[in-house]
């Protein structure tokens, strides 16, 4: 009998444990799904990141252009 009971106790934590562990993974997808979305909102702020990057490039080709002329 005895036997019986831990094994019925052993059956249940493991059911307890098997529960926690999936409510976790589901919380974890819900965060994922979160940043995904800060993610994409990032992506946008980089392309204009990108926009300036090439501004600057320009400006250096125009340096690059005047020191050209220096020489000259």
């Amino acid at each position: 009998m005895m036997i019986r009971i831990m094994m019925m106790m052993m059956m249940m934590m493991m059911m307890m444990m098997m529960m926690i562990m999936m409510m976790m993974m589901v919380i974890r997808m819900m965060m994922i799904d979160d940043d995904d979305d800060d993610d994409d909102d990032d992506d946008d702020d980089s392309n204009d990141d990108d926009d300036d990057y090439d501004d600057v490039d320009d400006d250096e080709d125009d340096d690059d252009d005047d020191d050209d002329d220096d020489d000259d």
